[in-house]
């Protein structure tokens, strides 16, 4: 049935040494369902009354909805602030001023700039004169654009 072992056994007795056969027990296989490592359903103890999983707040459904509530109020309150208690500043009259006015102004200001440092060199400036008044053409025609739109 089971594969027997036989063992030595050395004995010392008094300078003399014998050697005496036994029979061993029979070595059966570890079965892993025997050992301390095993945590079956056989080992373990239900009680249904008693659940692993316990709620905490951050799960419950009132989190939830005041998750929800707290970025709907935080992106109203952007919005409102954005539309009527901000007081008007300089970027509000640049963008609210027609796109022609900025674009001729832009450009005035940028020749007179280059006509000033011209002057300062010496250098002849009746074409960065007449580029100026043609600015004012420019400007007339792209009012006359932007009106159709």
């Amino acid at each position: 049935m089971f594969p027997l072992r036989r063992s030595l056994q050395l004995r010392c007795l008094s300078f003399s040494c014998r050697i005496q056969a036994r029979r061993a027990e029979p070595i059966r296989d570890i079965k892993f369902s025997e050992t301390s490592a095993y945590a079956g359903i056989d080992r373990k103890q239900f009680d249904l009354n008693k659940t692993a999983w316990v709620p905490d707040y951050y799960s419950s459904d009132s989190y939830k909805n005041k998750r929800l509530l707290s970025a709907i109020l935080s992106v109203a309150a952007v919005f409102v602030w954005f539309g009527l208690l901000r007081e008007p500043s300089d970027l509000d009259e640049i963008l609210n001023t027609p796109p022609h006015l900025l674009s001729a102004n832009l450009e005035r200001r940028m020749l007179k700039e280059q006509i000033e440092r011209a002057k300062k060199e010496g250098k002849d400036t009746t074409l960065l004169e007449a580029e100026l008044e043609y600015v004012a053409v420019k400007e007339a025609a792209l009012k006359v654009q932007f009106d159709k739109k």
